[in-house]
């Protein structure tokens, strides 16, 4: 539980801090009702002006509302609390807090803003903006502190906001309110000031078109009073007011009832009294300080006294939190502060409601004995001067207000340089560049192992609490499978205020190809208040932690990996030529004639002899080839120098070419030319007839084949270019054979042609010798040789 302190000058006002961890004195938020608003109506359109704070009493809001005057004396400001003022908007002033004549009130009432209040707060203004523009800051200080006298919403903490000024600065403010305004200071039982209003006062009226605009922070309510986290700004631009400041009246105004002026002597001493504040010096938990300003009055000047000081429980006043005392000599005039540190119990571990100071006052001085208050106790004892024990006193109590959110958030990018609040996507793997690399799939591609990668957390703090040290760790995540440990993070600490973003830097190795690197990191940092103490927070949750607790941020991850090298793909055709023969293997196929030039043709026996024609396919390289595709074969008609060996191939002398090229009929054969691993072939058959004798058939093939990984998905790979360097081809891309020749040809016959011949006759024939008569038949049989 969060208790929230006015920013104190020692002076009378309602505490709002904290007790926490096991010495709460603070619990319970007093809810609002639930017509409680910030008394605000239409939005208006401003000019926003910016001044430097302080000047001219002004305070700056922000760069977009620009800047303007509290109207809530004592509050958070905006520089204190700029989340608050981050989606504030200009709007009319409707409500305000009834102006109470009875401090102790615990009760704000809202109001409508209109009559002798509205009257007074739009020429105060009027003139306070007159001093502005006259740059007269004496002025706009007395008159800033009279606007806020009359549109506060906490009258009690402003009382004890104006104990710090001095006579000279009240009388000042006190002629403002009565001349500009008709209210006056006076001041109550106990030296508080309050203001009220002056009976037969004549101030300008405000037209009824005029109003005044405000800038209210998030969450102002003003029956929240004291517990509002920031004041209500009046922007110096002020559209709906009209013109310059009426001249005051000359008419005299008459009190309402007699007063003791601000500036008056004290009187003589005879009826001592005591009033109080308190607010904690050091964080609020057991055995803590708390710092119980008492204000005295009517004090025999020069005597010494002694102030004692209870802390009690609001709903059980016999319980005492924490007690201190302190000596004093009286000032001169009577009249004074004395701060009393009061120690809160260690044995203070369950929250209260609400805490109540108590004060007595004792002298053992004859003198001081002998003006004692009137109204002490029956039966108190000489020594007691005066005492304070009011239960329902605003000045007294400790009342809390909500605990405020925790909240950091991180995000992790890599890449070659630091991340600077813009990602630099890659070109192309290996490329400069800084990524928010969530998955393996998003990762960083680093262009070789080793290479030296910046990794950036950019850590904000988005909730209500401004955070001190905080850091940064960093961790592997189970899909990692580069072992690289992150490297030292800097800087090791850092403080971030709300709203605001720091880096956080470390450098790592690119993994080794192929491995994945994968961390993820998160932060945390403790929350504090304005001042830097540790401070309850509640986490997005909604959870309660102690002060001193650390609030962690999300886990974000990034990833990094350094691609494999391409594997080589390649694929070798070989073409062979002979008689016709069934091919049921390659050593068959390789078994026919390499005929890869005109020398070493295949010979047919004749023209238009069937001949058969292999093609072995390898798959050369380190990749499976999917598809091998049917060898093309055409005619060579021109010079063709093969690639693989260099020989010199024939010119076609238009024979015929090769025919129903398919895949050789053997096992397994078939299933190759779909997929062919590294090492293995395939082959092709083809039908061809012998040329005409002394033809030549020259013709050339090729074939192709698609590379792909073992998944049989289409890779990238490195093939080779014509000069033999390696080149990176895409996947999806076929690899290309070489161009193999093959030759045939039909020899022409250069012997001269022969004839033999032998006779018979028949063995009835007379014929006993070679020769005939015309009466005798011989049968004779020729034999041709080497015919043309």
């Amino acid at each position: 539980m969060k208790v929230m302190t006015r920013a104190g000058k020692g002076a009378i006002g309602v505490l709002i801090a904290f007790f926490a961890s096991l010495a709460l004195i603070l619990g319970v938020v007093q809810p609002a009702p639930s017509s409680a608003s910030p008394g605000t109506g239409e939005e208006v359109e401003i000019t926003p002006e910016v001044v430097q704070s302080g000047t001219f009493a002004a305070l700056k809001i922000n760069d977009t509302l620009g800047s303007g005057w509290c109207i809530d004396l004592g509050f958070p400001t905006p520089e204190q609390r700029p989340n608050l003022f981050k989606d504030a908007t200009p709007k009319k002033l409707t409500h305000v807090a009834k102006i109470s004549t009875d401090y102790s009130s615990r009760n704000i009432e809202e109001v409508p803003f209109e009559g002798h209040q509205r009257d007074a707060a739009i020429n105060v203004l009027k003139n306070l903006k007159k001093a502005y523009d006259d740059q007269d800051t004496e002025c706009a200080d007395v008159l800033n502190v009279a606007l806020q006298l009359i549109l506060t919403s906490s009258i009690g903490r402003a009382a004890g906001e104006m104990t710090s000024y001095s006579p000279e600065m009240l009388a000042k403010i006190d002629s403002a309110l009565k001349e500009l305004a008709g209210y006056e200071l006076y001041t109550d039982q106990v030296g508080r000031q309050l203001i009220r209003e002056v009976s037969g006062s004549n101030i300008p009226k405000a037209k009824d078109s005029e109003y005044i605009t405000v800038i209210a922070p998030d969450n102002y309510d003003i029956l929240k009073g004291p517990t509002n986290q920031s004041q209500c700004i009046v922007p110096i631009d002020q559209p709906g007011l009209d013109g310059k400041p009426e001249e005051p009246s000359s008419e005299e105004t008459t009190p309402a009832e007699p007063t003791t002026p601000v500036t008056s002597e004290r009187p003589a001493p005879k009826s001592p009294k005591i009033g109080t504040s308190a607010e904690f010096a050091d964080d609020a938990t057991a055995g803590a300080t708390v710092n119980d300003t008492v204000s005295y009055e009517d004090l025999v000047p020069g005597k010494q006294y002694t102030l004692e000081a209870e802390l009690v429980d609001k709903a059980d006043a016999s319980k005492v939190l924490g007690s201190g005392s302190a000596e004093f000599t009286a000032d001169e005039s009577g009249k004074g502060s004395v701060v009393v540190p009061i120690k809160v119990n260690d044995d203070v571990t369950e929250p209260v409601e609400a805490a109540v100071a108590f004060e007595t006052l004792k002298s053992d001085d004859e003198e001081a004995q002998a003006n004692k208050a009137e109204d002490l106790p029956e039966g108190s004892v000489p020594e007691v001067i005066a005492e304070h024990k009011d239960i329902n006193d605003e000045a007294q109590t400790v009342e809390s207000a909500e605990d405020q959110q925790g909240k950091i958030e991180l995000k992790k990018y890599i890449g070659t340089q630091e991340f600077a609040g813009e990602e630099k996507p890659q070109d192309q793997p290996g490329a400069d560049g800084v990524v928010d690399a969530q998955t393996a799939d998003s990762a960083f591609v680093a262009k070789t192992a080793g290479d030296e990668l910046t990794v950036t957390f950019a850590v904000k703090n988005t909730g209500a609490l401004d955070l001190k040290d905080v850091s940064v760790a960093d961790a592997l995540m189970e899909s990692d499978t580069a072992g690289i440990e992150p490297g030292s993070i800097s800087p090791e600490k850092q403080d971030i205020k709300v709203g605001e973003t720091k880096f956080f830097t470390a450098k790592i190795a690119a993994p080794e190809a192929g491995k994945l690197h994968a961390d993820q990191a998160k932060a945390e940092g403790t929350p504090v208040d304005e001042s830097g103490k540790d401070v309850p927070f509640v986490d997005e949750d909604g959870k309660r932690h102690e002060p001193g607790d650390k609030v962690t941020s999300n886990e974000d991850p990034a990833h990094a990996v350094t691609p494999e090298p391409a594997k080589s793909a390649d694929i070798s055709l070989k073409k062979y030529i002979g008689a016709e023969t069934e091919i049921a293997s390659v050593e068959a196929a390789e078994g026919l004639n390499d005929s890869q030039t005109e020398d070493a043709a295949h010979e047919a026996s004749k023209a238009d002899e069937d001949l058969t024609v292999a093609f072995v396919v390898e798959n050369t390289g380190e990749l499976d080839l999917a598809d091998v595709t049917t060898p093309s074969d055409e005619a060579i008609l021109a010079a063709f120098k093969n690639a693989v060996d260099g020989s010199e191939a024939g010119i076609d002398a238009g024979t015929p070419q090769v025919t129903n090229i398919r895949v050789a009929d053997f096992a397994g054969n078939a299933d190759k030319q779909k997929l062919l691993k590294p090492g293995e072939k395939v082959v092709f058959v083809g039908d061809l007839k012998a040329p005409a004798a002394g033809d030549l058939h020259a013709d050339k093939a090729k074939s192709t084949g698609t590379p792909v990984d073992e998944s049989g998905e289409p890779v990238k790979y490195v093939p080779v270019d014509d000069e033999g360097k390696p080149v990176e081809a895409e996947a999806g891309t076929p690899v290309e054979s070489q161009e193999d020749q093959a030759h045939a040809k039909t020899p022409e016959n250069d012997l001269e042609p022969e004839i033999a011949t032998s006779a018979s006759v028949d063995e009835n024939s007379k014929v006993e010798a070679f020769g005939s008569d015309e009466d005798q038949v011989v049968y004779d049989t020729v034999r041709v040789e080497n015919p043309r």
